[in-house]
């Protein structure tokens, strides 16, 4: 009678713990971007090629080792930079021109927030890894779906370096080119930003 009480409990016991022992394997570790990490746009212009540095900006991604694969599963990533904290280090003039452009007064942040991924193992180099990242980046108060292309890796410390670009047309955000000199400097629509993102534990 005893055997029979005890085993039905039993497994009552290992159904409980089991899911909870589940997710406690396979949670994802939340990363933060630091300091070490920069973001920047490149654009053309009539005159000269141009640059200009987010001094400020804040994001992290969610890693979650995947198992029977080496390739790790990205869950979630958002990075925000601030548009009044673009800056191209040639004159506030022309900082001014591209926050303006950028409607920075009217839409402080721009966001981009992760919503599919594709990774798998470089086959240059089966330590790093190629990233197609799809979301919604809204700039300038609209919001489209595009594709950032990355390369990640992981750092002897456990922390993560992912490096790409991406290409857009200020025109598919309603940007209006920067100009100055009364219309004599023209900045090109397209623009290519650059991403440097060094990822650690909080």
């Amino acid at each position: 009678m005893r055997l029979q009480t005890t085993l039905p409990a039993l497994l009552l016991g290992i159904l409980l713990i089991l899911p909870l022992q589940l997710n406690a394997q396979t949670e994802p570790e939340r990363l933060t971007f630091s300091t070490e990490s920069t973001v920047s746009v490149d654009g053309t212009s009539n005159r000269d090629d141009w640059t200009v540095t987010a001094e400020e900006f804040d994001g992290w991604v969610a890693i979650q080792e995947a198992e029977g694969t080496s390739v790790p599963a990205i869950t979630e990533a958002r990075l925000v930079v601030q548009a009044q904290q673009m800056t191209g280090g040639r004159s506030t003039v022309m900082d001014r021109l591209m926050q303006n452009a950028l409607k920075a007064n009217a839409h402080p942040e721009i966001e981009f927030s992760l919503t599919e991924i594709e990774t798998e193992p470089s086959e240059e180099n089966p330590d790093r890894y190629l990233i197609t990242a799809t979301g919604e980046l809204t700039l300038a108060g609209v919001t489209r779906i595009i594709d950032v292309t990355l390369e990640g890796s992981q750092r002897e410390d456990g922390s993560w370096q992912f490096d790409g670009s991406h290409a857009l047309l200020m025109s598919d955000y309603e940007i209006e080119r920067p100009t100055a000199l009364f219309g004599a400097l023209v900045t090109g629509d397209e623009v290519v930003a650059q991403l440097s993102l060094h990822a650690v534990q909080e």
